[in-house]
């Protein structure tokens, strides 16, 4: 009798466990069935945006899943296989399969390779089909690149071409640049707006990190706001607003100046995504502002003083300036990049001035 009773505890207590774990969504590690299980959701890449091994930025992401039953409740124990969309240039996963935690949560790390590349991991749920898709990650150079720095004025009603051609010295990789925009109504009063904007990208062609900044001047006439104004998805916007009693009136022309620190242009003839010795580039030098617009830095005009020798420095230094990837660079490691926009102070139209 007591053997018959201790076999009937035994049987209860394996149908009691067996009915507990098929109510968990199965042993740790495992999943019955697709229906078990509700889905496998992304939750989270951060950063979402890596540099380039061996830039010194940021090169790895920690991308989260998150597994839940069909009511929304957390699975812990469930094992989880990630794969990477592409691993041009070496870039990789730390782990190829891992279990979610008592929260439903997984996670594997995103290691930034030579190559710019944007991709993106599939989680998927041992045995089933079942699975999910991470955000995009986008792996480049960590700053800006001097052929992708561009300031220009978001059209509108009050913004139109100018009414002459000018010529005026650009920047070292534009240094004859020619045309303007004309603000309306702004050779007349104080307070009108027009609307800057920088897109800026890195030597691919991709957008920089949110949260670099971009300086904007404007040292003949007007107003600026932000003067530093903080890039957000490859592009950051400022307000130019023209100011009363400047000395400058209608048809007059005022230049604006915009400078980051940020790396040279070259030619990368191998391909390796990286400065060779002998490639060609654009030697920068000191950023300026060419108030009188004669194509070259005069005494008195603003200038960046990015070496605080108190002087304006016409040459570069001869070498490629930029984040270094080789054994030996002979530049530096940044250099400050910029571009000009010149404005036309306009009159107001026939039907009377107005401000913003």
């Amino acid at each position: 009798m007591v053997c018959v009773l201790r076999l009937i505890q035994s049987s209860f207590f394996l149908i009691f466990a067996s009915l507990l774990l098929a109510g968990c969504g199965g042993a740790p590690g495992t999943v019955g069935s697709d229906d078990l299980v509700a889905k496998i959701s992304f939750v989270s890449a951060t950063p979402d945006y890596l540099t380039l091994a061996g830039q010194g930025g940021v090169e790895q992401s920690v991308v989260s899943f998150k597994v839940t039953d069909q009511y929304g409740a957390a699975l812990g124990g469930v094992g989880v296989t990630f794969e990477l969309s592409d691993d041009v240039g070496g870039a990789r996963l730390s782990t190829t399969r891992a279990s979610t935690g008592f929260d439903g949560e997984v996670n594997t790390v995103v290691s930034s390779g030579t190559a710019p590349v944007a991709l993106y991991v599939t989680a998927t749920i041992d045995g089933t089909h079942i699975q999910s898709f991470s955000d995009e990650i986008s792996i480049s150079t960590s700053g800006f690149s001097a052929s992708s720095f561009s300031l220009s004025v978001i059209i509108s009603d009050e913004v139109t071409g100018s009414s002459e051609p000018y010529d005026y010295y650009g920047n070292p990789y534009n240094p004859v640049t020619n045309g303007s925009l004309r603000i309306e109504s702004a050779g007349e009063l104080g307070g009108i707006e027009a609307e800057l904007q920088m897109i800026v990208t890195d030597q691919f062609g991709h957008k920089v990190r949110d949260g670099a900044k971009v300086t904007i001047v404007s040292p003949m006439a007007g107003l600026v706001r932000p003067s530093a104004c903080i890039v957000a998805d490859g592009i950051c916007q400022a307000t130019w607003t023209s100011t009363s009693g400047s000395g400058y009136g209608i048809g007059d022309h005022v230049i604006l100046l915009a400078y980051a620190s940020g790396a040279e242009s070259f030619d990368d003839v191998n391909g390796n995504n990286i400065y060779d010795e002998g490639e060609q580039f654009v030697d920068f030098h000191e950023a300026f502002a060419d108030e009188n617009f004669n194509g070259m830095y005069d005494l008195g005009e603003f200038f960046v003083d990015a070496n605080s020798n108190g002087v304006f420095d016409a040459v570069g230094n001869g070498v490629w300036d930029g984040p270094c990837l080789t054994d030996s660079c002979a530049g530096q490691d940044s250099t400050i990049i910029w571009n000009t926009l010149v404005l036309e102070l306009g009159s107001c139209p026939e039907d009377g001035c107005s401000a913003n």
